[in-house]
């Protein structure tokens, strides 16, 4: 029943919303949802004090399909008595339908006893983007039950009213941190500067996962009152709260940080260096480039790594020739770390070097030269590719997927129905993505 999607089904499907049966007037409501028949909105909203509760959330389903809001009042009625699953299918369908008539009794919800129901209602008066919420949402930010905190500091967040600020960075030290991080990201969607005073104190606290999400925050607010705050973090000891203090800087633009971040970059091990690198790009050092094609002769393998992950992000042509040299290095994870940076670069003049390393010795260096000539094109980069679909290990095989998907062509195309019945299931689920993808694309091979 649920398969008929014609018209000329909707009165016979709406007689059945009377049936005896449960699952019958389950199976009518399903399908009017499909078929969208006005003439079923009236029938529908009646079925939202149907005896059954599947049947008055399938009813309710295919009226938020219609978009029917003349519903609204049947779900608003909803919000006001019953058990809890109804008043939690009302408020969800309430927001969805878009309807502002019903923010007064979702205004109500967020006082009744059901968590779930307060949090669902919290959601809805987001979606709704109504201003006369944010006085009853700002009090929910102080309610016992974290998914009600979080969700009401989504919603402030769409509404984005200044008068939620003090409200939500009180929410940024709650212990849940699906509460503390939907706070600091409607702080950041809110854009005020008065967040900064309490998302700089939040750096500093002794909670690791807060003062990530501080960093966070205060370089998508773009405050230049947050440099030295961000900056004392660079000497933080966890690595992921560095690594966002480094980006945050980069965001903000300050000259001020160049030398701090050149100093940790002296320092830093691979995973430190990708950020501290892309904060210097964003405040377009060119010192720092200069200095990590050096490193890529260090004695230490870390030091060479480092330096080709770096030159990635950094560098330009200039780097190009050391970092060529560097796919020759003895230590594979240099070499893979070269090929990734070449990719990224982007310079037609790595193509041969990239080739070549296609058939290293390491399948960590073959999938990333691979993956890196995905960047350039050609029918020698292509032929390449094709011979890395025979590569016996699979990584470098979904790599090459993956370049010739992004390059494209009648020869690539070819080559890309081939890996569909690859002994690697996830090299096939790259090739069917493929398939579907390009189905979607005009004159490109229909899927199956």
């Amino acid at each position: 029943m649920g398969r008929l999607e014609s018209a000329s089904a909707a009165g016979r499907l709406i007689e059945l919303m009377s049936d005896a049966s449960a699952a019958v007037r389950l199976e009518a409501a399903r399908s009017l949802g499909h078929i969208r028949d006005p003439r079923a909105v009236p029938h529908l909203a009646e079925a939202q004090e149907d005896e059954d509760d599947t049947v008055r959330l399938e009813s309710g389903r295919a009226l938020v399909n219609m978009d029917a809001r003349e519903a609204s009042p049947a779900f608003i009625e909803a919000l006001t008595g019953g058990p809890d699953s109804l008043r939690q299918m009302a408020a969800e369908f309430l927001g969805k339908l878009g309807d502002t008539a019903a923010v007064p009794a979702l205004i109500g919800t967020l006082r009744v006893r059901g968590s779930q129901v307060r949090a669902i209602a919290a959601r809805s008066l987001g979606q709704l983007m109504d201003r006369r919420a944010v006085p009853a949402l700002v009090e929910a930010l102080s309610d016992f039950e974290p998914r009600v905190i979080e969700q009401a500091a989504r919603a402030l967040g769409e509404i984005g009213d200044p008068e939620a600020v003090a409200g939500l960075v009180d929410a940024l030290f709650h212990w849940d941190q699906s509460a503390s991080g939907a706070a600091a990201d409607a702080l950041v969607r809110l854009g005020d500067a008065n967040a900064v005073p309490g998302l700089i104190r939040a750096l500093r606290s002794r909670n690791e996962d807060l003062r990530y999400r501080a960093a966070r925050a205060l370089g998508r607010l773009g405050s230049p009152d947050a440099v030295p705050a961000l900056i004392d973090a660079l000497g933080e000891d966890g690595l992921i709260v560095k690594g966002v203090a480094a980006e945050a800087l980069g965001l903000l633009g300050s000259p001020a940080a160049l030398p701090h971040l050149l100093n940790r970059l002296r320092e830093a091990g691979d995973g430190e260096a990708k950020y501290i690198a892309d904060a210097l790009r964003l405040l377009g050092d060119t010192l720092a480039a200069g200095e990590q094609m050096e490193d890529l002769r260090h004695p230490f393998i870390w030091k060479r790594r480092k330096a080709a992950t770096a030159l990635g992000i950094l560098g330009g042509p200039e780097a190009v020739p050391v970092l060529v040299e560097a796919l020759r290095d003895s230590e594979w994870s240099v070499r893979a770390a070269a090929a990734e940076a070449l990719g990224r670069i982007g310079e037609e003049t790595a193509v041969d070097a990239l080739i070549d390393a296609v058939s290293d010795e390491w399948h960590f260096v073959r999938a990333a030269a691979a993956r890196a000539l995905g960047s350039f094109g050609g029918e020698h980069v292509i032929g390449a590719l094709i011979e890395a679909l025979r590569d016996e290990h699979s990584d470098a095989r979904l790599e090459a997927v993956r370049s010739l998907a992004v390059m494209g062509g009648d020869e690539a195309e070819a080559h890309l129905e081939s890996a569909l019945a690859d002994s690697d299931v996830i090299v096939r689920r790259e090739a069917q993505r493929w398939r579907r993808e390009s189905s979607h694309r005009p004159g490109q091979i229909p899927t199956d």
